[in-house]
């Protein structure tokens, strides 16, 4: 069976094609990692087809509905470390203190836009917006639906009222994705040093009109607490985050706390979860939520690795003699 079609994945929202002479610049929001990111990769592939310069753009503010300071600095440690390695590869990353909305319609000179699909409402608002400043300047912007194992159009391409309706489309459609992880490239997987022409210039052209220059990487690193980053709002005139609750030193944000996470779910709960995921006195759960809420995790890595793993529970089950790897695979995915 062929893997399926990358296509199904990509949506241009502002109708225009052809790109702009420029910077090809993606910007970050869901997917908040460096590896395995389905829409940075194809950004830097594009970019690196086309000639053009590759800027990765992240836009921090601190009134996200719902937000609070312990969300905050879970995705800030996450962003620091994805500076850190993003920088290792030669790949432009900046963080601006700014809406969205407020941001790329000063950008330039910008020749195509990229990102992630939008699932929740405020998000959407913020892409339609963009898009439509996208489409007056001429200027292509392209969503990549990078946070679902299974595009969300190739599912269903109708409104769907319950679970029940949905899940069989889902089931039936999974099979292709999961053996996609022996051919990465196809899905856009891997380090995106892989994907990335190397930069012709050490400073970038790209320039942002009426929006305070974006953190410095130095000044970035050295933020070590929550308050910092409070104290870097405040210095921006941006609005605060709720202080409640506060961050919890359980989770650590990052790709790497994110792997760890995952490969403890395989090591010590995943052969249970089936039989007791929903009893509270053998807790199996992942605690993966968090990161994949943030993007730090990609959700295509997660199924392959689960996969992988429910396969060697097979090849080995004297190894594991109470394992059932079907049933705890297949709730896995389902709940996930």
């Amino acid at each position: 069976m062929p893997p399926p079609s990358f296509e199904h994945r990509i949506e241009n929202l502002s109708g225009v094609r052809a790109p702009a002479a420029g910077t090809v610049v993606y910007w970050m929001h869901a997917a908040q990692r460096a590896v395995d990111n389905l829409a940075l990769n194809w950004a830097a592939d594009q970019a690196r087809s086309i000639g053009r310069e590759l800027v990765v753009v992240f836009a921090l503010q601190g009134d996200y509905p719902g937000i609070n300071v312990r969300h905050l600095w879970f995705m800030f440690q996450g962003l620091q470390a994805i500076s850190q390695s993003l920088q290792q590869k030669g790949i432009d990353f900046r963080i601006y203190v700014a809406r969205p909305q407020e941001l790329f319609v000063y950008m330039q000179p910008l020749a195509m836009l990229v990102t992630e699909q939008a699932y929740l409402r405020e998000m959407r608002a913020w892409q339609a917006t963009i898009a439509t400043q996208m489409k007056e300047r001429a200027i292509p912007m392209y969503v990549i639906d990078s946070e679902l194992l299974i595009p969300h159009r190739q599912v269903s391409q109708k409104l769907e009222y319950a679970a029940a309706t949905i899940r069989p489309k889902i089931t039936r459609q999974w099979l292709p994705y999961l053996r996609g992880r022996s051919e990465e490239r196809h899905f856009f997987m891997g380090d995106s040093a892989s994907y990335v022409a190397p930069r012709s210039s050490a400073v970038s052209t790209l320039k942002v009109l009426q929006v305070p220059p974006p953190l410095d990487p130095q000044h970035l690193h050295a933020i070590r607490r929550p308050a910092d980053v409070i104290a870097l709002l405040r210095r921006h005139y941006h609005p605060l985050p709720s202080s409640t609750p506060a961050p919890t030193e359980y989770f650590e944000g990052g790709e790497k706390a994110a792997a760890q996470h995952l490969q403890h779910f395989l090591d010590t709960n995943f052969i249970r979860y089936g039989s007791d995921r929903n009893d509270p006195a053998h807790p199996t759960q992942s605690n993966l939520s968090p990161y994949l809420h943030y993007g730090m995790l990609s959700p295509l890595r997660m199924a392959w690795e689960v996969a992988r793993h429910a396969e060697e529970l097979r090849q080995y089950p004297l190894s594991n003699p109470q394992a059932v790897p079907e049933e705890s695979l297949e709730a896995f995915l389902e709940e996930s």
